[in-house]
């Protein structure tokens, strides 16, 4: 394959390749999802924040947010679906245009989140 024959695979290829390659997805599908661009909305995090009861600190972990602040949330808030909004909503606000769906898509398709699943739904483009 001749390096512009490669240049013609398309960015999102390529960054699908080195997502797999950064978390280590084990369950490889054999064609490139199409991650949105840009930063999801506080309605999307607030659907997502519903969704991701469970799992919101070892998501809040690959957003790198550190165990006091995790705290914060959880001290701050009665409901889970309220602490882990609040912590996506923190997250936008302390990364502002790199809090993008790429970045969301990583966290939660990480082996310690496992949702995939929510990281299809809300950063991919349903086609």
């Amino acid at each position: 394959m001749s390096l512009r024959h490669g240049a013609s695979l398309g960015m999102s290829y390529i960054l699908y390749i080195l997502l797999i390659i950064r978390t280590g997805l084990r369950d490889f599908v054999p064609f490139a999802v199409r991650i949105k661009e840009g930063c999801p909305s506080d309605d999307e995090l607030e659907g997502l924040a519903l969704r991701i009861v469970e799992e919101w600190k070892a998501l809040g972990r690959r957003l790198n947010f550190d165990k006091s602040q995790l705290a914060g949330f959880h001290k701050d808030n009665e409901k889970c679906s309220e602490k882990a909004y609040e912590m996506l909503v923190a997250w936008k606000q302390r990364e502002d245009t790199a809090a993008t769906y790429t970045v969301l898509y990583e966290g939660l398709c990480h082996s310690y989140v496992s949702r995939k699943d929510l990281a299809e739904d809300i950063c991919c483009h349903s086609d």
